[in-house]
């Protein structure tokens, strides 16, 4: 249902044709001022995930501007490496909350931004999906399980591997 009402403005960029009925009513409210920074602040929180997984050799399908936030949807549903998992779901709350920090302490930003970008890092950070602390969840749970399974393993090959620091090897 999504995609047929979306609009593909770029290869990277879709926006999701709801949003225009949010905008016209944004202007005949009063209120476009408050949604276009909230839009600001959801697309730095988006930005964030993007360059993170960038970085970490994650490819990147689309970002989709919604009527109500955005999302950035990655080329592959499952990232292989837990720890890069965890590091692309923080990305977007801590820059959320450094942006708030740095909005409080040099006072020249509307204090609507500082409220928008805690806001946003402290939803993101409730462990239910699609909230970026959920996937970090599931990856500690997993992880434990994984390590479990190859403490298990090696104790009956009389191996004595310890799967932190293969998991920190990963990182190097």
């Amino acid at each position: 249902m999504s995609e047929r009402l979306s609009l593909r403005v770029t290869p990277y960029l879709k926006i999701n044709l709801l949003l225009f009925p949010v905008i016209i009513a944004g202007i005949l409210f009063d209120y476009i001022e408050l949604l276009v920074l909230s839009y600001i602040c959801a697309i730095l929180h988006e930005l964030a995930h993007i360059l993170v997984a960038k970085k970490l050799g994650i490819g990147i399908s689309y970002i989709e501007i919604l009527p109500f936030g955005v999302c950035a949807k990655l080329k592959s549903s499952v990232i292989q490496e837990p720890a890069y998992e965890v590091f692309v779901a923080l990305a977007g709350p801590m820059l959320s909350f450094v942006l708030a920090m740095c909005g409080y302490f040099l006072k020249t930003v509307p204090e609507y931004f500082i409220y928008c970008n805690i806001t946003l890092a402290a939803i993101n950070m409730l462990p239910v999906l699609p909230k970026d602390v959920k996937f970090i969840i599931d990856r500690f749970r997993a992880f434990g399980k994984e390590a479990d399974t190859m403490k298990r393993f090696d104790e009956i090959n009389g191996k004595t591997n310890n799967p932190i620091k293969k998991c920190a090897k990963g990182l190097e």
